[in-house]
């Protein structure tokens, strides 16, 4: 009996392979597509017992994965991306029962997470922010139905809140 190890398809019908399929003892282990039809593999899918748990895909077209993404049982439960194109991985998200549940930013490009934001159904509740690049959160900002209703901040950085402020309609009302 022969195991078909690779499948190789003209999926577009211009005469040119443009997907890859790789399998161990008949099961798919690897996809790989050439979805731009430019010559060049710009996604990649990483399976197990015939279900997909990552897939990563080059946006930019320099060979290299910009987004990753991770799945359990086929729903989709973090997203890693280089959103900046600086080459590293500056964008994680995580999902629960498919709604996002967190994103993290690294804006400045220092390796480290400086911004966090926190949903809730799919809308944001609350912000925190690394101001001063010191690794810790020193900026809340909370939101109800998108809008910021309260902020706390830590200016001494001794990790405890020593501003408040509240907000209505946009405005700030107390501090």
């Amino acid at each position: 009996e022969e195991k078909i190890s690779r499948v190789e398809e003209d999926t577009n019908g211009n005469g040119k392979i443009d997907s890859f399929s790789y399998f161990q003892d008949s099961q798919l282990v690897k996809k790989e597509v050439d979805r731009k039809h430019a010559g060049k593999i710009d996604l990649w899918g990483y399976y197990r017992e015939g279900r997909l748990l990552r897939q990563e895909e080059d946006l930019n077209g320099d060979g290299k994965a910009d987004r990753i993404l991770h799945f359990q049982g086929e729903v989709l439960v973090r997203r890693e991306e280089d959103s900046q194109g600086g080459g590293r991985l500056d964008l994680t998200e995580f999902f629960s029962e498919g709604k996002l549940t967190k994103r993290f930013l690294d804006r400045k490009g220092s390796g480290r997470f400086d911004i966090l934001y926190v949903f809730k159904d799919n809308r944001l509740v609350r912000e925190e922010r690394d101001t001063d690049g010191d690794g810790n959160f020193d900026l809340r900002i909370f939101y109800e139905n998108g809008e910021v209703v309260r902020q706390e901040a830590d200016t001494n950085r001794d990790r405890l809140v020593d501003v408040w402020a509240a907000y209505k309609s946009g405005k700030r009302i107390q501090q």
